[in-house]
């Protein structure tokens, strides 16, 4: 099936991304930087706690890092030349996937849905501990 050619169902002639746009790797990375911020707000006063987030910190970093790198070298090694397009662009294509294809949309709501969740209950839970602590400061 040629990229430009219509979805059956869909009713439109959109091409299909086939890799996902830089910016939901942003998006992700902004989810994770928020729940480590978190984490460093209400644990990180503490020489254990401020211990343990670095070390966390360097798996934030590999986790990251190591994908990053293994993709500018495969850039590098297959000659690819970044073709990204624009943010909005993306998110009113289609993504084609093992299973079939997603929105664009879909598709930044599936990356990010984790990281996003997560930080939003790890600030919920030190606001808490925070008025918790606050008398006894």
């Amino acid at each position: 099936m040629s990229i430009s050619t219509p979805r059956a169902g869909h009713g439109r002639n959109a091409p299909a991304a086939l890799d996902l746009h830089p910016g939901v790797y942003v998006a992700a990375l902004a989810g994770w930087v928020w729940l480590f911020g978190a984490f460093w707000a209400t644990f990180g006063g503490e020489a254990e706690g401020a211990f343990m987030l670095g070390v966390d910190m360097v798996f934030l970093a590999a986790f990251f890092g190591v994908p990053y790198a293994m993709k500018r070298t495969a850039d590098r090694f297959l000659n690819r030349h970044d073709r990204a397009g624009s943010f909005a662009d993306f998110l009113q294509m289609e993504l084609e996937t093992l299973t079939g294809l997603v929105s664009g949309w879909s598709a930044l709501i599936q990356v990010c849905i984790v990281p996003f969740a997560l930080a939003l209950g790890m600030t919920a839970i030190g606001i808490i501990i925070a008025a918790v602590r606050a008398p006894y400061i």
